[in-house]
């Protein structure tokens, strides 16, 4: 009945969607707004560029972070979306993005 922050009551029976398919789109989650739980990481555009490339990123590849530090970070690009999730890369102070969404 509950998947992150998706729950029961939120959900929508399918006889609903198939009546008015444009509700469906309104009802999408945007990505920007998943997993609000992890910690964030504001990337410059060429942080941007490293990140859906799978690179690893260092701090000069950041605009600004938010929250705690945390084992997985959210990697938004500079208009807020999500690009990428990352963990701690193999070298100390680098982070590896390891599900690129973009």
């Amino acid at each position: 009945t509950r998947s992150g922050q998706a729950d029961f009551p939120r959900a929508v029976p399918l006889e609903n969607l198939e009546r008015d398919v444009s509700l469906a789109s309104r009802l999408v989650v945007p990505l920007s707004e998943m997993l609000p739980e992890l910690p964030s990481l504001v990337l410059t555009v060429e942080g941007t560029r490293r990140a859906v490339h799978g690179q690893d990123l260092g701090p000069r590849d950041a605009v600004r972070s938010y929250g705690e530090s945390a084992s997985l970070v959210r990697l938004l690009d500079g208009g807020g979306d999500l690009v990428a999730i990352a963990e701690a890369g193999r070298s100390p102070g680098l982070l590896h993005p390891f599900v690129v969404l973009k």
